[in-house]
């Protein structure tokens, strides 16, 4: 049965405590911090898994259908805003998703702007596990479900990837295997990523061209994506000289390429929807 009003807002499994979230102000899930869409720091190696189907929402609604991203060092578990925008579409009564009195801050793989993400509570079903769970609304593009490190500590089990399956347990203690993408399940033996228990049995199967061994303790690989990142970031500097050689050419180059170098006019585009952008201008100037 979908939750009540009163049951907005509980986690998984726990008795509904809090009132109903019209009834209360709106709150930060993470107060203090910003979530990031890149991976984060967890305890645990860092598994991927896709799932063959699942539903958000009723599962007897075709236009609910999708696949489930699971990635163990995923920083929180989202929905993509046209996953959104179809459950309001095709439950407009939310009688299998509600709204909560919760957000929280997260910001995107590139770039430092500050986005607001809505959190839901939406029944997900995965062939015979289901279960009420919270999940953040961002323009994620590559999946409409990801299910972060948040989900992986409640219900993950184990990933058995020769068997294309996961196991996950619910709250009553009942272990569910959980159908896996063959075809992804497949291509990801290019590029798998597997814990040490599984090395000897990753090696063995057909089409394991390159294997990745995720080591029990990931801060020194989000470190060095970190540097990667920063490394990325476009630095410009007048303390370069150049030789009459060299400005000629240069010259020559800025004069042929002109048209990629016109004076912007006005502000850039909206990339993201939501996003601002905004250039803090001198008094009295103008852009």
């Amino acid at each position: 049965l979908p939750p009540t009003d009163e049951a907005v807002g509980t986690k998984p499994g726990e008795e509904p405590t809090e009132p109903s979230s019209l009834e209360q102000a709106v709150v930060n899930l993470y107060p203090g911090t910003v979530v990031t869409l890149r991976a984060s720091s967890n305890p645990r190696p860092r598994c991927e898994f896709l799932t063959a189907c699942c539903y958000l929402g009723s599962s007897k609604d075709p236009q609910l259908r999708t696949q489930a991203y699971l990635d163990t060092l995923a920083s929180n578990s989202f929905i993509s805003l046209g996953l959104y925008n179809r459950l309001q579409k095709h439950d407009p009564h939310q009688r299998y998703w509600n709204t909560t009195n919760k957000y929280f801050n997260f910001n995107l793989a590139v770039g430092t702007t500050e986005h607001r993400a809505q959190v839901l509570s939406v029944l997900l079903q995965m062939d015979s596990f289901q279960v009420w769970h919270t999940f953040g609304v961002a323009p994620i593009e590559s999946f409409d479900c990801i299910l972060g490190a948040d989900f992986c500590q409640a219900y993950l089990c184990n990933i058995r990837w020769q068997d294309k399956l996961m196991e996950l347990q619910d709250s009553c203690g009942i272990t569910h295997a959980i159908q896996g993408d063959a075809d992804f399940l497949t291509s990801r033996k290019l590029d798998l990523i597997v814990p040490p228990s599984e090395v000897n049995r990753a090696i063995q199967s057909p089409d394991c061209l390159f294997l990745m061994v995720q080591p029990v303790d990931t801060s020194q690989e989000l470190s060095a994506e970190e540097q990667d990142f920063s490394t990325f970031r476009s630095k410009l500097t007048d303390a370069l000289t150049l030789t009459d050689g060299q400005q000629q050419r240069l010259d020559c180059l800025l004069d042929r390429y002109n048209a990629c170098f016109e004076k912007r006019t006005s502000i850039p585009k909206e990339r993201i929807p939501g996003e601002s952008f905004k250039i803090a201008l001198k008094e009295g100037t103008q852009p």
